[in-house]
């Protein structure tokens, strides 16, 4: 909502700038204040009679260095010190080394007063311009008075003021999202505990059951879980044993089926399997790989030796499959 502020003979008159309807009209600052929406946009004017105005010669400097200059050239020209106005001006002729301007000065206070409880309301001051110039028509004949519509009054102290206002508003914007995310990622995590402890449930009951089905013997409830890693082992072993039976067999009958080769040693350590033997040509050894390769798919040769016979010695390594 955009608003239009008007302050004239010490009345405050507040409108609605797009509907052009008055919503209040008071001497009172806190009636106003009461009216403005905390998101509102308010362009606040000012009668023309509460500015003091002169026209002023200053350096030819151009425009932008003239209003740094301002405040200092302004002062004992108005029977308020200069530093406590604030000033706009608009250029009106130029000579060689002068230039003419008529400058606009309001008391700095005011605008602080007026302007301050608008901003704390979370309502945005978007500009503070001069009204009803027709009384001062007598001071500004040849001038643009589109240029003196045009001059902004708001005064450096509220800029910085809204500057850190809005830094403190992103802050807070910031502090609130992280608190958000922080509740969503502690949501999250105390939903994910809630779902792994049921499966943790679940998966312990599959234990159990499979337990208990492949131990019928000892049958429980709730065995602990040393008892499981111990029954565990107990198997794995056992396993391991039949398995070294059946890789003794499968090395037996390669052996038989290869001439002019003899196994000497067989390791087995976790699941690898070392082969040492001789022969009497290395086309015997790759036979025997060959016959052994499709139950150990990953078996190589590793070191072969010629013997002063004429026969070879070869090692064979290859992984066993769990």
């Amino acid at each position: 909502m955009t608003l239009f502020l008007n302050f004239k003979n010490g009345v405050y008159t507040l409108m609605d700038e797009t509907r052009q309807t008055l919503i209040v009209s008071s001497e009172n600052l806190s009636d106003i204040i009461n009216a403005i929406p905390p998101d509102g946009l308010i362009s606040v004017s000012i009668d023309a009679d509460e500015f003091f105005i002169r026209k002023v010669n200053l350096p030819a400097i151009g425009e932008e260095k003239a209003k740094e200059i301002l405040p200092v050239e302004m002062e004992g020209k108005f029977l308020v010190p200069a530093q406590e106005l604030c000033f706009g001006l608009v250029f009106l002729e130029k000579s060689e080394t002068l230039d003419s301007y008529l400058v606009f000065a309001i008391k700095k206070q005011f605008l602080l007063n007026l302007l301050t409880p608008i901003l704390n309301k979370g309502a945005k001051v978007t500009v503070v311009s001069l009204s009803n110039l027709d009384a001062i028509s007598e001071l500004l004949v040849g001038v643009d008075q589109e240029k003196i519509k045009g001059l902004d009054f708001y005064p450096e102290e509220l800029k910085k003021y809204t500057e850190k206002k809005l830094a403190f508003g992103v802050l807070k914007k910031v502090v609130l999202y992280a608190l958000a995310i922080c509740f969503i990622i502690i949501l999250g995590l105390s939903l994910r505990l809630y779902f792994m402890s049921k499966k943790e449930a679940q998966l312990k009951k599959s234990i159990v059951a499979g337990y208990n089905t492949i131990f019928p013997e000892s049958k429980s409830s709730s065995p602990s879980a040393s008892v499981i890693e111990a029954k565990l082992k107990e198997l794995k072993q056992n396993y391991r044993s039949l398995k070294g039976i059946e890789l003794l067999d499968i090395l037996k009958d390669a052996s038989a089926s290869v001439g002019n080769l003899a196994v000497k040693e067989i390791n087995v350590e976790t699941n690898r399997l070392t082969i040492k033997g001789e022969a009497k040509e290395y086309s015997a050894i790759e036979k025997y790989k060959g016959l052994l390769k499709k139950n150990f798919p990953l078996i190589k040769v590793t070191e072969t030796k010629n013997l002063s016979d004429g026969r070879m010695t070869f090692v064979m390594e290859a992984t066993i499959d769990e």
